[in-house]
């Protein structure tokens, strides 16, 4: 995902990573402008406020009070602004999360699209002159909303929001770039899909340990079995997050990871537990283990997790290892989950004594 700040706005961006091409950028947006947002900011009591606006529906984000410490977390934020707009437009959270995976990580750009410029600066003057602000919240939700209705001439549709569902309908893929760029900017994948070559050992091999409470005589030796194995399910993980769905390495290596985690040491951390048909493990892990082990849950995190387990499971449906109805139930169950862990962490009680 590319941001183009003003050059005014640009130092609000300076923790995040920039492009190394700035014309390879350029390029990716011009094509791909659903992945692409320009940004500015006004002041609101001698603090900023970053309004980001999508280049090709127009739908805006508003965050309050950007400063030197703050901006430290501004990917953080950008996401949970895309996440609330894109909820509010009634976009179902796997698109959102389908949109934030090809978009990938947040790099930095500069501002070049006058069209959307203009319309960012609209939508400044709006809020300068509205009573929609609310001090107290980070991501302005009221006011994006606001903003999002009023309307734009710069859409055919006239309203963001309609842009918004248009574009998910009909915009979620990557388009690709002058052939000049290729090599510099991120494109949709053309790999066919292959079928996925099941190089491990089936986990019903352990089941047997499963109802071993804690670690029983010889639990290392399984243990160091089971992790064996599944380095051999991860490794053909990545390979069917890469040459499958063509996502970025970033986003891999992040899906991996919270795979690894969940096999390897949730599974593992008090007994023996197998990855199975059954969804409560990946269920239990995000909305019981994560938020009350985490020193410091984050939304950002559980969506993370619940959109790699989501994967992971998709991918043990390819090979077969999983029916597609029972992966549509497990599926479902993360989404609940998703939520479920999302409202402790917004409540607080994210660190409750959990057994």
């Amino acid at each position: 995902m590319i941001i183009n700040p003003t050059k005014k706005s640009l130092p609000l961006f300076s923790a995040l990573p920039k492009v190394a091409d700035s014309q390879a950028s350029k390029a990716f947006s011009t094509a791909n402008p659903f992945f692409s947002w320009h940004a500015n900011y006004y002041n609101v009591n001698r603090k900023k406020v970053l309004v980001l606006v999508n280049d090709l529906t127009m739908m805006p984000i508003v965050i309050a009070d950007v400063n030197a410490q703050s901006k430290k977390q501004l990917a953080q934020m950008i996401t949970e602004g895309i996440w609330c707009a894109f909820r509010w437009a009634g976009i179902a959270n796997e698109q959102i999360q389908q949109y934030l995976d090809i978009a990938g990580e947040i790099e930095v750009n500069a501002g070049f699209n006058r069209q959307v410029t203009g319309v960012t600066t609209m939508y400044i003057r709006m809020a300068e002159l509205s009573k929609k602000f609310v001090s107290h919240e980070r991501i302005q939700a009221k006011l994006m909303v606001w903003l999002a209705e009023s309307g734009t001439n710069s859409l055919s549709d006239y309203y963001p929001k309609k842009a918004l569902v248009k574009a998910i309908e009909q915009n979620l893929k990557l388009n690709p770039v002058e052939k000049e760029y290729n090599a510099q900017t991120k494109k949709e994948k053309t790999t066919l899909a292959g079928p996925i070559e099941v190089t491990w050992q089936d986990f019903s091999k352990w089941e047997d340990y499963m109802y071993r409470l804690g670690h029983f005589a010889g639990y290392k030796k399984v243990a160091k079995e089971i992790r064996a194995n599944n380095e051999l399910v991860l490794q053909a993980f990545e390979n069917y997050l890469k040459e499958n769905l063509g996502l970025g390495d970033n986003i891999i290596k992040r899906h991996v990871g919270e795979v690894r985690f969940f096999m390897n040491e949730y599974l593992l951390h008090d007994g023996i537990q197998i990855i199975s048909d059954d969804s409560y493990e990946p269920c239990n892990y995000i909305e019981n283990f994560y938020p009350h082990k985490s020193i410091s849950p984050t939304v950002t995190e559980v969506r993370n997790i619940g959109a790699a387990l989501k994967k992971f499971y998709e991918f043990l449906a390819k090979a077969k290892v999983l029916s597609k109805e029972d992966l549509s139930y497990v599926k479902d169950d993360i989404t609940e989950s998703v939520d479920v862990a999302i409202k402790k962490i917004k409540n607080g009680n994210s660190q409750d004594l959990w057994w």
